[in-house]
């Protein structure tokens, strides 16, 4: 009976552990409230709120010239999406500087942006045109870059993932529960 035993603490154990590391939250921006904004102030650039509630699917905001929308801005889970929507190429000529701070991770409240990938459309924009901060990211439209209809931005945000604080305790429980399932049987063969 005390085989039988060991072996469902064993089992349990191993269990636990495997849920605990299958529990790893995701880190989401869907639900956050973003604010936008472009420098240099005065430009005849502008965001077409202030502030967005991040939905998916759905465009959060518009980067505006003069009251016309240019830009679509749909912001997902975790990456940022630019879509030059205006009809035929176009030439920003400003140098403008697009930022999106509080970007906020709804399931990990620490959780920061720490690196980012960029795939574009557009020759001229590359990674060195963004730059990111804990929570925020901004992007350096080039003012020598000519956008055409549909020309997209695409930047993918990565987070340090720091786990709930569930999933360490049922990590540790699990871990214990095998430390003690494997003394139990040490003492035994002794």
């Amino acid at each position: 009976m005390k085989d039988l035993t060991s072996k469902i603490t064993q089992y349990l154990a191993i269990v636990t552990i495997l849920f605990g590391a299958s529990q790893v939250a995701t880190a989401s921006l869907i639900g956050d409230s973003v604010d936008c904004d472009i420098q240099p102030n005065g430009s005849f650039w502008s965001c077409s709120s202030a502030a967005a509630q991040v939905v998916d699917p759905g465009v959060e905001f518009t980067l505006d010239l003069i009251g016309t929308p240019r830009f679509e801005v749909d912001i997902a889970e975790s990456d940022v999406l630019l879509t030059w929507i205006a009809s035929g190429p176009f030439s920003l000529g400003a140098n403008e500087v697009f930022t999106l701070s509080s970007l906020d991770w709804i399931d990990i409240p620490q959780g920061e942006i720490v690196d980012f990938t960029i795939a574009t459309t557009l020759v001229g924009i590359d990674a060195s045109d963004v730059t990111i901060g804990p929570h925020s990211l901004s992007i350096f439209l080039d003012g020598g870059v000519t956008y055409n209809t549909n020309d997209t931005i695409l930047v993918e945000l990565i987070t340090n993932h720091v786990p709930a604080p569930a999933t360490v305790t049922l990590l540790g429980l699990g871990l214990a529960g095998l430390a003690f399932s494997s003394r139990r049987r040490h003492k035994k063969n002794l």
